[in-house]
């Protein structure tokens, strides 16, 4: 039997493939940049919990407010209880806590992975393709733009789809005079309970409506007025009302997030260099395509331009806000001429289409970064507190009712996640006074005074990260203070008081009881090598003030605790001979 085969099926088939090499060379090119994305994506995946500190009280705010309603004073520390509260991204809150309720923070990570993937594979490149961008140049500059802003678990993640939304709706609108602008003040309603940032979408809202006034003047832009003031209405639609709107203008007084990395300039940032290539090209392409460009797309990406090179945090809100005019300029370029192909690319879909397809693809890549990179809820709780599990939970269950703590922020954050509050401080910089910030970490930083200031709020303990190696001398060197336990990244110390020793022996953590305490073995040697540089510190310290007898006493502590240390053994020689020489006729201990 002969078989024929169907000439037109095989012409489909043929002209699926490239036919030209210059077709064959943009779908290579389409290929690699496409995968280099997907290698970026997975590399950064792991900063969603690794790097999203607020996650703590982000999901323990939405437990409350759904107990107990949007709270008004603090509910976590015991160090500003009557300060005012303002929950203002309670509605993103409540979503965060429903999610990790039904999955944990393995469920939330991935929530969070999906709409960053979506947004970054999808949505960004999809805008340009509708434009007759190539997909490969948009993954070109996609690849100099990812930062691990796009991933934490904040409510940016929400504002960030909203933002490019907002801007092409009012970009529709100054084209073809479309009725889609009528539906943002029903945006502005969701987005003022989501995040600040709806300051930024009536910004760019201003923009555009003054510039429309100026350009056509009051009758062609009646309903771009009407919008904006329907939009100013709609920010007071919130729990706080107008208090919200102080809140969100006070951030300009906020000197206290200048000392937070994130909120520096972007200058002193050693891995924005990406980003300011991005920028460079950007500005190379609108400055030569300023003439076709609208006034309002100008002024706005000069404008978020300077905030990202002034405060880091913004870079990404650059990118985003910038994206639909940047593909406007770079598609009326005569450079674009070149790179395109007005019939259907080769292997690549129609733009009706691509954007369910790249939906599909990043949703797959978003899942398998996830699952390779945070495979359960362990370790989704281990990349969280950073492996700390043991020592915060260690401290939630011998904590007392009349125990005060002092902690660092993100420690803080930790605590009011696993419930073990109130803290000192977590990282609601927001919401604690500058003085008090500016305090804690002239504390941290083991300024002189340091014990004094925890004496003044009666602290009782200290629960502090390896990360803050000054304070952490300063303990180690203190005869106030004693180390409980330390898995060498997070440290839980006590004061010292005269029903110190009985407290250790009952929590079987004294030096005599700790190896057979129960804990695990690498908790256990860990702190016995953290107490004998505790006990070292202070044998030097004696040594510099002549205290000879006190100093044999920590060098022996050493000693007992690490018995096959030579070099212990040997300071606690030397130690002994000293002695023996400040007391002339005695025998050396």
């Amino acid at each position: 039997m002969t078989y024929i085969q169907d000439p037109e099926r095989s012409q489909a088939k043929m002209n699926f493939l490239p036919q030209s090499k210059k077709d064959r060379l943009f779908l290579l090119l389409t290929v690699l940049t496409f995968a280099n994305c997907v290698r970026l994506f997975y590399s950064n995946s792991h900063t969603i919990l690794a790097e999203s500190f607020d996650t703590g009280w982000i999901v323990r705010t939405g437990e409350f407010v759904l107990l107990n309603g949007p709270p008004h004073q603090d509910i976590y520390s015991w160090t500003n209880q009557e300060r005012p509260f303002i929950a203002y991204q309670w509605l993103f809150e409540v979503a965060c806590y429903l999610i990790q309720k039904a999955g944990g923070l393995w469920l939330l990570g991935l929530s969070a992975c999906t709409v960053t993937g979506i947004l970054y594979i999808a949505i960004l490149p999809h805008i340009w393709r509708r434009l007759g961008i190539p997909f490969w140049i948009s993954f070109l500059l996609l690849s100099l733009v990812l930062t691990p802003h796009w991933f934490n678990i904040r409510p940016q993640l929400v504002s960030y789809p909203l933002l490019l939304l907002l801007a092409m709706l009012l970009e529709k609108n100054r084209t073809s005079k479309g009725n889609g602008i009528w539906c943002i003040p029903l945006l502005m309603v969701f987005w003022v309970n989501i995040h600040t940032f709806f300051a930024f979408g009536l910004g760019v809202l201003a923009i555009y409506t003054i510039c429309s006034l100026i350009r056509e003047g009051w009758r062609e832009s009646k309903g771009l007025l009407s919008v904006l003031i329907l939009s100013l209405a709609a920010s007071l639609l919130n729990p706080y009302g107008m208090e919200l709107t102080r809140f969100v203008f006070g951030f300009l007084n906020g000197d206290q997030f200048l000392g937070m990395r994130e909120a520096q300039s972007s200058l002193t940032d050693p891995s924005a260099h990406f980003v300011f290539a991005y920028f460079i090209i950007l500005w190379t392409v609108m400055f030569r395509q300023r003439k076709k460009l609208s006034a309002e797309s100008l002024i706005i990406c000069a404008l978020i331009s300077l905030a990202a090179i002034s405060v880091r945090r913004y870079q990404s809100i650059a990118v985003l806000l910038t994206w639909p005019y940047f593909g406007i300029a770079l598609a009326n370029s005569n450079y674009l001429k070149m790179f395109q192909n007005h019939k259907a690319q080769a292997g690549i879909a129609p733009p009706s289409n691509g954007l369910f397809i790249l939906s599909g693809l990043s949703v797959i890549v978003a899942l398998l970064s996830w699952y390779l990179r945070v495979g359960s809820e362990q370790k989704a709780e281990q990349l969280y507190c950073e492996g700390n599990q043991d020592v915060i939970r260690y401290y939630t269950s011998h904590k007392s009712s009349t125990d005060r703590l002092f902690n660092d922020p993100t420690t803080g954050s930790w605590l009011v996640y696993f419930g073990a509050g109130p803290v000192f401080i977590d990282t609601r910089y927001d919401m604690y006074p500058k003085d008090f910030t500016e305090k804690v970490v002239y504390c941290i930083r083991a300024g002189p005074g340091w014990n004094a200031y925890l004496a003044k709020y009666n602290a009782t303990m200290v629960l502090m990260r390896d990360d803050w190696p000054l304070i952490t001398s300063a303990l180690q060197r203190s005869k106030d203070w004693k180390l409980v336990i330390d898995n060498g990244r997070l440290a839980l110390w006590i004061r010292n008081s005269s029903k110190l020793a009985a407290q250790l022996d009952s929590w079987k953590v004294s030096d005599g009881s700790i190896r057979k305490s129960g804990l695990p073995k690498k908790l256990i040697d860990e702190t016995i090598q953290s107490r004998c540089r505790q006990y070292f510190a202070r044998s030097q310290l004696n040594l510099e003030l002549k205290n000879i007898d006190c100093a044999v006493e920590d060098l022996r502590a050493a000693v007992q605790l690490l018995p096959e240390s030579r070099f212990l053994r040997q300071k606690l020689k030397e130690a002994n001979e000293l002695q023996s020489d400040d007391r002339p006729g005695q025998a050396s201990l």
